[in-house]
């Protein structure tokens, strides 16, 4: 018997998804789960100026949540070309040499999140400090 629940077994799909659809909406907020994978991907995200704010909430039973805040119309462009590279049934993963061969055709106006031992980077910073690892997503 297949189970009918809606949870999703990739974190990272049902966040970028949830991100992407309550742009898409022209929604101006939205409420994900917390955790400490997708506080890293959430803070990044701010850090690089995709979304505006990142609030932190805890509801009456201790369960805390994160409220991020968008950037109003603007992130529908933001996150029209949003798209998983590495999903759990393939990774992908490239070290510092691939990345470097592939850069151009990588396109440079597209920003790559990649997750590497120094914690989640974008492409440029894995490229000057001579790291590789796994391509997340890109935007």
């Amino acid at each position: 018997m297949k189970n009918s629940s809606s949870f999703s077994h990739d974190p990272l799909s049902a966040l970028l998804s949830s991100i992407k659809v309550n742009a898409t909406a022209g929604h101006q907020t939205l409420f994900i789960p917390a955790s400490k994978f997708n506080y890293a991907v959430i803070n990044w995200l701010e850090k690089a100026g995709y979304i505006f704010k990142v609030k932190q909430i805890k509801d009456l039973r201790g369960k805390i949540t994160f409220k991020i805040h968008l950037k109003g119309h603007i992130s529908l462009n933001l996150f029209k070309n949003l798209k998983r590279i590495s999903r759990p049934g393939k990774r992908v993963y490239l070290s510092y040499r691939e990345l470097l061969f592939h850069k151009n055709k990588m396109g440079q106006f597209n920003t790559y999140l990649i997750s590497t031992s120094a914690g989640l980077k974008d492409l440029n910073y894995c490229i000057q400090n001579h790291l590789g690892g796994e391509i997340l997503f890109r935007i």
